[in-house]
């Protein structure tokens, strides 16, 4: 299931604490129009979800993530939770 193709789709929604661009336009994946920007500060993050689906056909959920040239050091932490309990990450 696609959670965001230029827009979050199919359900998602943004649950997110932070500061949220969903038409971010640099970086963007191949083929894309645009990303998602997150601006954090302590205790801040992004949190997309979908009330209504059903984690039973899935085994494990893939990002890709861009923390730019220097940023590497600010991603903390990704976790995936199903309503059954944590779900596999392939980042």
């Amino acid at each position: 299931m696609i959670i965001y193709s230029n827009a979050l789709v199919n359900g998602w929604q943004n649950w997110g604490w932070a500061t949220l661009n969903y038409a971010n336009t640099s970086p963007v994946y191949p083929g894309c129009e645009y990303s998602i920007s997150v601006t954090m500060s302590v205790y801040q993050g992004i949190q997309i979800v979908n009330t209504e689906m059903s984690d039973s056909p899935y085994a494990s959920i893939s990002f890709w993530l861009n923390g730019g040239a220097t940023r590497w050091n600010n991603i903390f932490k990704c976790m995936a939770w199903s309503r059954s309990g944590p779900l596999k990450m392939k980042a």
